[in-house]
């Protein structure tokens, strides 16, 4: 997938208003007014240079999958996908609670190198990449290129994708389905996660 395929996907809301923010590179589309005053219900980041990717992988002590090194380097820097529905984590260059720290993505380096963070039965081989705001549950890449779906506090596989193409695709469409034009949910009640 490339930035312009994905930024099409997003722009779903993009009558909503949109909003660049230059000290982070993020793209807000979509105002939320319903959600909070700042709220906007798509977020997209800046691509990652070569020597950001290697600072990940040095903080991490493991190379990032090819897949989700491509998806960093060439599309996105993580993404929230209908406020944070959907999560893809990214790399955060700045700390801070102002406005401008928080118009980053939700960190990759936590899941990724600290045993406490991960879920039980997490492999060395397990990739963290993203979650659902719903339950906390997360989403990991394995060696093979597939995306699995997880439950918060275990990494057995409750539903898996071929790949992060497949992953996105899929999940993008199926969230869209759970809100109106206005990015409003149609039944709060209503599981966003894909199980």
């Amino acid at each position: 997938m490339t930035t312009i395929e994905l930024r099409e996907l997003l722009d779903r809301y993009k009558h909503l208003g949109t909003e660049y923010v230059p000290e982070t590179k993020s793209t807000l589309i979509g105002r939320a007014p319903h959600v909070a005053p700042e709220a906007w219900l798509n977020s997209m980041y800046g691509c990652l240079s070569e020597y950001e990717i290697e600072n990940i992988e040095q903080s991490i002590s493991k190379k990032i999958p090819v897949q989700y090194r491509d998806f960093l380097s060439n599309c996105s820097n993580g993404l929230n996908l209908m406020g944070t529905t959907l999560c893809l984590f990214g790399y955060r260059s700045m700390v801070g609670r102002d406005m401008v720290a928080c118009r980053q993505p939700f960190d990759i380096i936590s899941l990724n190198k600290y045993k406490s963070e991960r879920p039980r039965n997490a492999t060395a081989d397990m990739f963290f990449i993203g979650g659902y705001d719903w339950d906390g549950s997360q989403v990991y890449l394995t060696k093979d290129g597939k995306v699995h779906f997880c439950a918060p506090n275990d990494c057995l596989s409750l539903k898996e994708w071929e790949s992060l193409d497949d992953f996105l695709l899929s999940e993008i469409h199926r969230i869209y389905c759970l809100f109106d034009e206005n990015g409003v949910e149609y039944d709060d009640s209503t599981l966003t996660t894909p199980i």
